[in-house]
């Protein structure tokens, strides 16, 4: 008979390497920002034009919290998913020479999986008031881990190289 256990776990190499091609905590910040400030662009005016930011200032309102978060994700969809879905960046990334890639085969994701894995999560966190923004700040610092990967990255299975 045999010592082998038949019901233990498989053995298997699950350390992902990760290459040279990582790509830099300064790079992926300033593309950030770079996107951040392109939503900001796109959204902001079309919130003045609906009557969102009035209403927001007359007090808080769920309804308008939501419609600003779902025309947020319209202009983020809007001025990336084309980049996204063809080459892996958003505007920023691709700004700064890098993309978002699948850690187990270095494919582009669809870019339904990338919005709604990467950065739906991140959004619906960060709206919960009080303590979004710490979550928030708590997924970005991930980035100073060993393998540069914040947990938005490990949601969708991604990390972030060079193009």
């Amino acid at each position: 008979m045999s010592d082998e256990n038949l019901y233990s776990a498989p053995d298997a190499d699950v350390d992902i390497p990760l290459d040279d091609e990582q790509a830099g905590r300064g790079a992926r910040l300033i593309a950030v920002i770079i996107d951040g400030l392109l939503i900001v662009v796109v959204a902001l005016p079309l919130m003045f034009m609906l009557g969102l930011i009035d209403t927001a200032a007359t007090g808080p309102a769920p309804g308008t919290s939501i419609a600003s978060m779902f025309l947020g994700i319209a202009a983020f969809i809007l001025i990336n998913g084309y980049f996204l879905a063809s080459s892996g960046p958003t505007v920023g990334k691709k700004v700064m020479g890098i993309r978002i890639v699948a850690v187990q085969d270095g494919k582009i994701l669809h870019l339904g999986k990338v919005v709604g894995l990467s950065f739906l999560p991140v959004w619906i966190v960060q709206s919960i008031p009080l303590i979004g923004a710490l979550l928030g700040l708590i997924n970005a610092l991930f980035i100073f881990r060993e393998d540069r990967r914040c947990i938005h990255d490990l949601i969708a299975g991604t990390h972030v190289v060079r193009a």
